[in-house]
């Protein structure tokens, strides 16, 4: 539904949407200009048209990005994060507890001691103490309501690796840069964004420790990967195949 531009009734980031003016996982659908002034809009942004090389490049990486389920698994993963953000600051905040991941989102101790204030007015929680609707709208102060948002689709972004503008990294915003680095941001962002946020919010050892503890849970999945890529090779290529990709 949301995908079709249908309204969708989310009970966790339904406030948050509406206050930030756009759904969480609709960036690659939607376009939304800065500048939500009609007739400035020539003036802001130029009047220049992209040359047909341009519309051909663009079309055939929008139709990619859709045969492929890219953009459907984004959307998913980007409103997956943002729940889950949601649903652990509250319930954080709510006992007083203390967390570097939310601290590095840009959740302040100030700004956690003003939601504790107003928790009872933003957040129903069922019995179990489980976050089950949660209005942002609701706080006292538009600042803090706005801090917590910005502090919640910056905690997708790294999720998720995605680049922020004003990032200093030249292969993220840099024209050359990003033209020598345009099949490598994957692995180049998520060094940046996992590796190096964990060494610097727990220390190399504690990096170290979430790295061995991923590598167990995604290695599996890649020689089960690797195994069905080599199925239907001939047995020698197929053997050859196996060894240089598991070894």
């Amino acid at each position: 539904d949301l995908a079709a531009g249908r309204p969708v009734n989310n009970p966790i980031l339904g406030s948050i949407e509406k206050f930030y003016g756009v759904e969480l996982g609709t960036d690659n659908r939607k376009f939304v200009m800065p500048f939500d002034q009609r007739g400035l809009e020539h003036q802001v942004f130029g009047r220049e048209e992209p040359r047909l090389l341009d519309r051909l490049l663009r079309g055939g990486g929008h139709v990619q990005a859709k045969l492929s389920f890219w953009r459907a698994i984004h959307g998913a993963q980007q409103r997956a994060a943002g729940e889950g953000i949601v649903k652990k600051a509250m319930e954080y905040i709510r006992d007083g507890k203390e967390d570097i991941a939310l601290r590095d989102m840009g959740i302040s101790k100030d700004l956690a001691d003003q939601i504790k204030r107003d928790m009872d007015k933003i957040a129903t929680f069922d019995a179990q103490g489980r976050l089950i609707a949660f209005d942002i709208t609701k706080m006292t102060f538009s600042k803090d309501a706005m801090d917590f948002t910005a502090a919640v689709t910056r905690g997708v972004s790294q999720i998720v690796q995605e680049t922020f503008v004003g990032e200093r990294s030249k292969w993220a915003h840099d024209d050359v840069a990003r033209l020598m680095t345009q099949f490598r941001t994957f692995g180049l962002t998520a060094v940046e964004k996992q590796w190096g946020r964990n060494v610097n919010n727990r220390g190399l050892a504690g990096a170290l420790g979430i790295l061995v503890g991923s590598m167990a849970a995604t290695v599996p999945i890649y020689i089960a990967r690797t195994y069905a890529a080599s199925l239907g090779k001939p047995e020698d290529e197929r053997k050859k195949y196996l060894e240089q990709a598991l070894t």
